[in-house]
Parts: structure tokens; sequence; C-alpha cells
């Protein structure tokens, strides 16, 4: 009622005090209910823990408290639910009440399985969350039985009845069975004919005395026994029946002692040294000859007479003379030709091309026809051009002279044709037609005639470096005036002169807008070499392959111009690629360079560039003219190269190098389609690939780097690409379509009587190619620097790929899959992880994942780079080579990167061969059982640098090239190999060096 009406009025509930007490009370009701709810979400808490856990609960149902506070209420409604309802019986009432008990059984279940969902004892079938949801499944579906349920066999018993009673499904499985058939057949005769080589005769096994006698009593002990049993055996049944546990243990005996006499007999034969399976077919015969005969004489010899599993201690030490061990002999056996001056492993693989293309072009195969057969008619005829020696001798220098001609009307002859010439003069294409030339012009001539004068230029992206080959192979070479090769070749460059300029007796060269009135041949001689003397130092001095490696800055077009104004860069890609586009930048070795050939130039006189203008251009072809009238020049090449004779090489070689150069993919193609074994390309693609994850897993393992230069360089070498034996695209080379398609740019014709020309066409058409795609917006990835006939692997660094002709992968760099894998990775795996190499050194820091141009080293990196390096440089300095000059000592810093990479490519094919030897064991070798595997894998990789060298080209590649001679490369790479010192049981097994 309301409170007004209540019976004492004097009560008044809205007074202040009840007012208080409600409130008080309120707040004691919400705090009780928090502190119940908080208590209940603990026990919630804990009881999930518990089941995270696994833990079991004496509770295993786990019911929520506000279930049990509702089970007595709710029991009367559940009595009153189990009774039947009107017009159903009783057996529509227990399938109506199962349906919940069901549910709820299960949602117990759930809560009793624990969190690893391993179900409760009283689940009958896996909670919700355990299975994978599916629909109502068809009883007739597949996988399942006529009730639905899941039938694993069925789909087997289903398509078995099918293929019964399908034809062709019987034809495969017989033809299956056969295959298998025949592979278990193959098994068993390989493992047979293993096992019978593995039994040798019993008089021959070396057994002890102690086995051999104890196998005696144990035959004798076996033999008393069966005496025993075959006396006893006679008697007569009712003897045999009373004495049944007699012979029983008589039996047992039998038994034990023959299981002791095999277990005896087992270990003699298990204690024996077992054989390895040998390979003793003709091409690991011959693999074994070729190693065998560049050892050491006296090593070769030792492995004649001595026993093999007893050899006695080396004539030479492999530990420390390791290059003569393993060619000591390749001298003996091969002899210089007239024309050379060097015999190396890789020339001979480069001659077996040249035997293969000489067979080619001279019996040509009737049966080319389309594409191929128009190839070869190309090639037949750049050949037929060089062998028409007759021809050669009537043209003369004419052929040469119209070259001369060309460069003589464009060379400046006034100082201030230095000067660049007018912007809008951009427009004209390759050669101007203006009455005041440029050196822009002479360049643009000398590039697509072939020759260089002050830059060699690269052009998979244009890189400019200072010419490397100025005349002489060393500035010093200039300062000696009296020595004889100067007097050979002041005499040289005044006789190639003449021959192009009419003789006078005046002392001095005057010259007319273009026209020569006299000269003295001796005068303008002298300042040709004078500046080339210049040029040379100024060469070396700039150019930083003397003091390290190849690291190129990044330049605009108009800064290479503000550095060297007398040059028009701009003038000079237009003609020579023959296109308006402009690249936004050069790479060029040496900004110092340009600013001080700018100095020179205007300090040179005209007509001394004009003059040596003309003699890079004869230096460049004279090759190919026959006359004698170039004598001296002869002569000059015969001493540069270390010749005892000035006798050319035979006829069809020289041609055969040719064609090569003039039709490099046509040359590639006829090669490969004649010469590359079909298998040998997948063979190499495996083997790189393992070198590939062998260097991952040493630059993942290189803790000097940090971790952050680390995974740069792990997934650098992921995304090195490999392209092998030739190109796919432009040309494909196994499209004979494609190669013709090729030869069709820039209107690129040869022919038969024009030898000296289709030299100079083939060097246009291929430059003007180039320089087209430098200039280009998009870089041509798979473009090759070299054709397929070359020997040299080679990687590209804007590219971040390794190219591998189709001439290297023969023996003995790349054998059969079917002969050990030891020699194919000693050799061919060291030479392409070399490769590989240059992507992780001081040169690959600057080319990122993809080959851009960027920087990926850290400081910390940098310096650790160049620390770990000295040790590289102090190692290969220290050897000494004999030259005519007296002895040299490497030049080890000059060398550096390349003897990183021989170290860092022996290392990473070595564990890629131990790698692929864990699943495929190699056969041992006929001839080579004294050696181990491990120490053919570095006699494979030492019989690859072999080589004869003369004492000038020595002392000509010392001074010039960035490579330590074959020996040194030889003793430098297996004394910073651990796994080397370790295979030939070294004194010392640490290493000098190490990188990678």
């Amino acid at each position: 009622m309301p409170l007004h009406l209540l019976g004492k009025k004097s009560w008044n509930v809205y007074n202040n005090d009840n007012i208080a007490r409600v409130r008080r009370d309120e707040a004691a009701a919400r705090a009780e209910q928090v502190k119940t709810e908080r208590q209940q979400r603990a026990r919630e808490a804990d009881v999930r823990l518990a089941l995270l856990r696994g833990e079991v609960s004496d509770k295993s149902s786990a019911v929520d408290d506000a279930d049990s506070l509702t089970k007595t209420d709710g029991l009367a409604s559940s009595r009153r639910k189990k009774r039947r309802l009107t017009g159903e019986d009783d057996t529509d009432r227990d399938i109506r009440l199962a349906r919940p008990n069901k549910e709820e059984n299960t949602h117990h279940g759930m809560k009793s399985a624990d969190a690893a969902c391993r179900p409760s004892p009283s689940i009958p079938e896996p909670a919700w969350y355990m299975t994978v949801p599916t629909d109502h499944p068809s009883p007739n579906g597949p996988g399942r039985d006529v009730w639905g349920n899941e039938d694993a066999g069925r789909r087997a018993r289903d398509q078995k009845r099918l293929d019964a009673n399908d034809p062709l499904a019987v034809m495969k499985k017989g033809v299956a069975q056969l295959r298998r058939a025949d592979e278990q057949r193959r098994a068993w005769r390989e493992e047979r004919e293993r096992d019978l080589a593995g039994i040798e005769p019993l008089d021959d096994l070396d057994l002890d005395a102690s086995a051999t006698e104890a196998s005696r009593k144990i035959v004798k002990a076996i033999e008393v026994v069966s005496d025993l049993v075959r006396s006893q055996s006679q008697s007569t049944g009712e003897h045999v029946q009373k004495h049944k546990h007699k012979y029983i243990g008589g039996l047992f005996a039998i038994a034990a002692i023959t299981i002791l006499a095999l277990g005896v007999a087992y270990g003699v034969y298990a204690s024996r040294k077992p054989k390895p399976a040998i390979c003793n077919s003709s091409l690991c015969l011959l693999a074994v000859e070729a190693i065998i005969s560049n050892l050491h004489p006296d090593v070769a010899a030792m492995l004649g007479d001595a026993h093999l599993d007893s050899l006695p201690p080396f004539p030479v030490d492999p530990c420390t003379n390791f290059d003569q061990f393993v060619c000591g002999g390749f001298s003996q056996h091969h002899q210089f030709r007239p024309e050379q001056n060097h015999i190396s492993t890789a020339s001979i693989m480069a001659d077996n091309v040249d035997l293969i293309l000489r067979q080619i072009l001279e019996k040509p195969l009737n049966s080319k026809t389309g594409p191929d057969k128009h190839l070869l008619s190309m090639a037949e005829d750049a050949y037929k051009a060089c062998m028409d020696e007759s021809t050669l001798r009537r043209i003369g220098l004419d052929a040469l002279a119209g070259l001369v001609d060309g460069i003589r009307t464009l060379s400046p002859i006034y100082p201030n044709n230095l000067q660049p010439r007018h912007e809008n003069h951009l427009q004209m294409p390759a050669l101007s037609q203006q009455a005041t030339p440029t050196l822009a012009d002479v360049l643009i001539q000398l590039i697509l005639n072939g020759a260089s004068a002050f830059f060699d230029f690269r052009v998979d992206v244009l890189f400019a470096s200072p010419v490397w080959d100025v005349g002489l192979p060393h500035p010093d070479l200039y300062d000696d005036e009296d020595s004889d090769l100067m007097n050979i070749y002041r005499q040289a460059v005044k006789q190639s002169l003449a021959n192009f300029y009419d003789n006078s007796p005046n002392t001095t060269a005057v010259w007319h807008t273009g026209i020569h009135s006299g000269f003295s041949p001796a005068a303008l001689s002298d300042s040709v070499i004078q500046f080339e003397s210049r040029l040379a130092r100024l060469v070396l001095a700039s150019n930083s392959n003397t003091a390290g490696p190849l690291v190129y800055s990044r330049l605009s077009l108009s800064d290479f111009t503000n550095l060297l104004p007398e040059i028009d860069l701009k003038l000079v890609l237009q003609g020579v690629a023959n296109t308006t586009q402009q690249p936004d930048y050069v790479m060029v070795l040496s900004p110092e360079y340009l600013s001080h050939l700018s100095v020179l130039l205007q300090q040179t006189k005209p007509p001394t560039l004009q003059a040596f203008f003309i003699w890079k251009i004869i230096q460049k072809w004279s090759g190919r003219v026959d006359d004698r009238r170039l004598s001296k020049l002869v002569l000059l090449k015969t001493k540069l190269g270390g010749n005892r004779t000035t006798l050319p090489e035979e006829r069809w070689r020289q041609c055969v190098h040719d064609v090569t150069s003039d039709l490099g993919w046509v040359a590639s193609r006829l090669y490969v389609d004649q010469g590359l074994p079909s298998s040998h390309k997948d063979t190499a693609g495996n083997i790189l690939d393992d070198v590939k994850a062998s260097f991952y897993k040493i630059l993942t393992d290189s803790t000097w780097m940090p971790l952050k230069d680390r995974h740069t360089a792990a997934l650098k070498v992921r995304h090195i690409e490999t392209e092998i034996a030739y190109p796919t695209n432009s040309p494909n080379v196994s499209n004979p379509s494609s190669v013709e398609d090729y030869y069709h740019f820039d209107n690129f014709q040869l022919g038969k009587d024009t030898y000296l020309l289709n030299g100079v066409a083939s060097i246009r058409q291929q430059v003007r190619r180039q320089w087209a795609k430098a200039v280009g917006p998009e870089t041509d990835r798979h473009a090759w620097d070299l054709f397929s006939t070359a020997i040299d692997p080679f990687y590209k660094h804007t590219v971040n790929s390794i190219f591998v002709p189709a001439a290297l992968l023969q023996a003995p760099v790349l054998h059969s899959p079917y002969l050990p894998s030891y020699l194919s990775y000693g050799a061919f795996g060291t030479l392409t992880g070399h490769e590989i190499s240059h992507a992780f050194d001081v040169v690959g820091s600057h080319y990122y994942i993809n080959g851009t141009y960027r920087d990926w080293w850290s400081d910390v990196t940098a310096a650790e780079y160049e620390r770990k390096s000295q040790c590289f440089v102090k190692q290969y300095s220290s050897y000494i080579v004999p030259t005519p000059a007296g002895d040299l000592h490497i030049n080890g810093t000059l060398t550096l990167q390349e003897a990183i990479a021989d170290s860092a490519g022996a290392n990473a094919a070595f564990h890629a061969w131990k790698a692929h030897e864990r699943t495929t064991k190699s056969q041992a070798l006929l001839g080579l059982e004294a050696f181990s595997h491990e120490q053919i894998f570095w006699l494979s990789f030492g019989n690859f640098w072999c080589d004869k060298v003369e004492p000038e080209q020595l002392q000509h590649d010392l001074l010039t090239t960035h490579h330590a001679p074959n020996s040194v490369r030889i003793l430098g790479t297996v004394a910073n190999s651990r796994d080397f010192l370790q295979a030939w049981k070294c004194p010392s097994k640490e290493p000098k060096c190490e990188l990678w």
C-alpha cells in the first residue's frame, strides 16, 4: 500500500536515517554481488586453465554454478517432460527424450576434452572443433558406404573395378609391371656383380690364426655331433622313444654350434675392408688417363709400380707443391705450335671446339634444310673468304687503306676543332658531313671499326673506362729507348704509317686542310710513341685496377662533358647507336682520368693525334692483311706475344676464329647442334644449383657480417639467374630461324672475297646493336657478352646472372653424369663458384639483388672485408715468378679479387659435392684407387689449371692481367682450403687466409 496510508503516520520512511540505511544496504548488496561475480570468474578461469593444461578433474562435467542451482528446481519439470504426450507411444517418447540427452552429453564431453584435442572417454564422437565440417554426405558418394559412413577403401575398389574393365588401363598396368621387372632385374644383376667383385678365394683371406683355429674346432665339433646323431638314428624306434630327451639335447647343441660358427664367420667377413664399386668404363678410363698424364712423372710412376693400398710417401709433397704434383707432367705431353706461347687445359678445350667447327665448315652436312642451311651457307662464305689467300695477296693494303682514309678525313687538323660542335649537330647521323669534323666523329668511326683510342666501352649499361691496352704492355717499357723491344716498336710504327702517307725528304710535317704534302716518318712515329707513353702513364695513374677492384662512379652526360669538353659524349652515343635516345648516366671508372685526358689533348698537336688514330686502325686490322709492307708489325706482335717465330698459325685455325668472331651466334648454333651432349646442360644446371645452395649456407654462416648484410647476401645468391650453354633470347640459338633473324640487323651482309670488310661489317652490326640497347630504356637481362663457343664462364653484376657457354661443358671440366661426381664438381663446380663469388666482392657490394647500382654493404662489413682481404694481398705478394726481366713478385693488390674468388669458389664447390655425395655415392676410378674421393676432387680442380707458358708471355701477363699465373692460383687456393689440408693429411690443418 502507499506509504502515506500506513497505520502509523508517525513513522516516516523518507527520514534521513532510513535513507542512509537503505543506501548502505544497497552498497553492501552491490559489493557482495561484485565479490560473487569475481569469485565465479576466478573459478571459471581455473576451469579453463585446467582444460588448457589437460588436467583431469574429479568432476569431469565441470557444470556451471548456474546449472547446479537450477537442478533441484528443474527436477519436477523434468519428470513432467518424461510423461507421454497425447497420442504418443513409448517409442516416440524415448526418441524425443534421447535427442536433448545426446546434445547435453556432447556439450559436457567437449568441456572434458583437453587443449590438445584429446577427447574424453565419455564422448561417443569427437567434439565439433575436432572435426572438419562437411555437408550432409550422400550415402552413395565417393569414399562412403551405403549407410553414408566413411569407407576409405571404397574409392580404391571403384577405381580397381573401372581399371579392370578398361583395356587402356590394363595395358598401362602391364607396361608398368614390365618396367618394374626390368628395373628389379637390372638392380639384381648390379648387386650380384658387386657381390661377385667383392668375393675373394678363401686362400686369399688374411685371417687371424686364432680365428682360423676357432673355425677349425667348430667344424670338428659339428662333425662329431653329426656322427653321433647319425649313429643314434640307426637305433630302434623304442630306443629313440626311450632316450628322446637326449636327442632333443643334441639338436639344441647342433643349433647352438651352428649359430656360433655363423657368427664367427660373419665377424671375420665384416672385419675385412669392403671394396668400393669401381668405374672402368671407357669414359672413366679416359678421365683417369688425362689426370695421370698431367701428374708429376715420379708420382705417375709410383701409381704404376706400388701396391695401391700401401703407397710410400710421395716424391712431391702435395701439401707444399701441389702445382707440381698435379701438373708436373703437363709440359712433357704438350708442345707449342709455332704461333703459340701458352698452352693450357682451356686452350686445348678451345682447340676441340675449333676442330668440330672445321669439320662442319669443310664437310657440311647435306641434310641441312631451311634456316639451318642458310646459316651454314653464311658461315661457309666467310670461311672461304678467309681461306682464299691468293685474293688476299692481290688486294694487299687496299682494303686497309680505305679504313685509314676514313679516319684521316675525320681527324681534327686545327686546334680549334677540338671544341665540341653546336648542339643542333646532334640531329646528324653517325658521321658528320660538315667541313670541320671533331674528335667525336673520329671516336664514332673508331668504335664502329672495333678500335680503342681513349676508352674501353662496355654497354650492357654504358661503362667507360680508360683504355687498358695503349700500345706496349706497361708504361715503363717506353722509358728504355735503346731496348730491343722499343727499337722494334719504333720501326713498326714508322713502317706502318709510311705506307699510308706520301714519302718526302722533308724533316717536318706540313698539313693543308687534310692534304699531306710531306713528312718525316721518323719524326711522326716518335711523336706518336711519345703521346702513347704519356697516355699510358695517365691510364696507369688513373685506372683503379692497379690499386684494387673495378669501382665505377655514376656521372650524368653533362658531368662527363664538363670534365672532358673536347669530346661530346652525346654525339658519340647518337652516332654509334644511330638513335636519338640518350641514357640518364654513364658509369665511369675514373673521373680523374677525364680531366687529365682533357689536358693531354690540349697539349698534343693535331697531326700527332691523326697519326695515333691511324695507328690504332692499322693495329686492329693488320691481322687480316697479307702484305710484306707490314712485316715490322708482324715482328712486333711476335715479340710482344713471346713467340719463337713469326710464322702465322695454321690458316684453317685463323679462319675458324674469324668465322667465330664475325658470325658468333651462327658458329654457336653449329657447335651446339653438333658438339654439345644433350645431358650436359642439365648436369651443369644441377651442379650450379648445388653450388648456389652451398654459397647460401656459407653466407648465412659468415658471422663477421652484420645480420642485415648476411640477409641481403643470402637473398642475392638465391636470386642469381643462370644462363647455361646458349641464349634463348636475342637470339635463341636452339632455333635457327631466330639466329637468322638476328643477322638481318642493320643490313648486315658478308661477301666471299671481302675478308677484311667482312670483319668490319660484323663489328659494326654488333656495336650498333649493343649500343642501341645500352641507350634504350631497359636493360636486356639475358644478353650474352660472349658466344657459346667461348670457354670462360662469366658473371654480370648489372643483371645478377652467371653465364656458362656451351664450349665449357666438356671434359675435363664437365664430365658425363655417369662418371663420379667429384670430377665435375672439382673442375666445373670451382669455376662457376669462382664467378658466383664476384657477386659478393667489393664490386658486387655496389650492385643490389636485382643488379641495380646500389651500395648494400654496411661500414662494418666493408671494414671487416678490407681487414680479411689484406691476408690475401700479403699471401700472393710473397709468390715469386721467374721471367726474362728477373724474378718478379705477384702484385697481390692487382690479383686480390680473383684470388678471393678462387678460394671461395673451391670452398663452395667442395661442400656442394659433399652434400650431393650424401645422397648419391660415387664410384672409385680404376687406376686412381690410391687416392680418396676427396683427393681426386682436388686433382680435378688442379687439372684444369695445368699450363705451359713462354717466359715472355708470362712477363706480359704479370704486368697486364688481374689473374695470377695458373701455378700460383693452384698453390694459393689449396693453401687457403681447410678441406684440402684435411684430405691430403697435411701437417698444418689451418688455412692461410679465409673469407668466404
